[in-house]
């Protein structure tokens, strides 16, 4: 049987769906502050870490999916399209580029939610 035949590949793919919608307009909630002269605010922090957790849980639940097959070098004669060995390894290392996600949640914290600092 297909991945998309299952139930719940479908209800996951359309869980990531809605995720993503929510990413684009919290993206374009900070590119109205920019467009209007304003300084980033948490948006940048938000927009941040919620790319690279969904990133991650995406290019993770796709490995699931390919099973071994994800580990194959993007050569390889077995290996699936999208070279998916680079995005495993690469979705890890953006939880570190630009910030790490402890960074990221100590900004909102503070900016938004107005926690001291710890």
């Amino acid at each position: 049987a297909r991945a998309y035949e299952d139930p719940s590949v479908r209800q996951q793919v359309a869980q990531f769906a809605c995720e993503v919608a929510a990413k684009k307009y919290n993206g374009f909630r900070a590119l109205t502050k920019r467009l209007k002269g304003q300084l980033p605010g948490a948006e940048a922090s938000i927009s941040k870490l919620v790319s690279t957790d969904l990133s991650q849980r995406m290019v993770k639940y796709t490995a699931r999916l390919l099973g071994q097959y994800a580990l194959l070098e993007r050569h390889s004669p077995l290996a699936p399209d999208g070279d998916w060995l680079r995005r495993i390894l690469a979705s890890e290392s953006m939880t570190i580029a630009g910030g790490t996600s402890a960074v990221q949640r100590n900004m909102i914290g503070e900016r938004i939610l107005g926690l001291p600092k710890g």
